[in-house]
């Protein structure tokens, strides 16, 4: 199988004559496979006798429960929803200079970056701690 002129196999013969493992399997890939499953409910409509059969995703079956958990004054699921569709609402807090208003991410990054600049720079560590009232940076 070996090949001694210029390359480690002879051609047409396969390092991995496997081929690529099958990927892992993953608790996520098996909730969004079962819940992209169908089932059949039975649902009663106004002003008929019989119920009606429907065949829905449970994935479906689960945000209309979410929903109508939420209508009926479940606060956690009304912000669940809330949150998928409107995002949460971004955090805001004040600043050491001079009072103005900048987000908590916005914060974090720029803190960052000053550790960092005082790590590479030991004369500007003070004023930087100093900045951060005095937290240990």
């Amino acid at each position: 199988m070996l090949n001694d002129n210029r390359s480690r196999w002879a051609p047409g013969v396969s390092g991995n004559p496997n081929g690529r493992p099958p990927k892992a399997w993953t608790i996520a890939e098996a909730i969004r496979s079962e819940l992209l499953k169908t089932r059949v409910t039975l649902r009663k409509v106004k002003g008929k006798k019989k119920p009606i059969k429907l065949e829905v995703t449970k994935r479906d079956a689960l945000v209309e429960r979410l929903v109508d958990s939420a209508i009926k004054g479940n606060h956690y699921c009304a912000k669940i929803i809330l949150e998928y569709v409107d995002g949460r609402p971004a955090q805001k807090i004040e600043s050491v200079v001079e009072g103005s208003i900048i987000h908590t991410r916005e914060f974090g990054r720029f803190r960052s970056l000053l550790v960092k600049l005082a790590e590479k720079y030991p004369g500007i560590k003070d004023d930087v701690a100093a900045y951060f009232n005095n937290e240990k940076v």
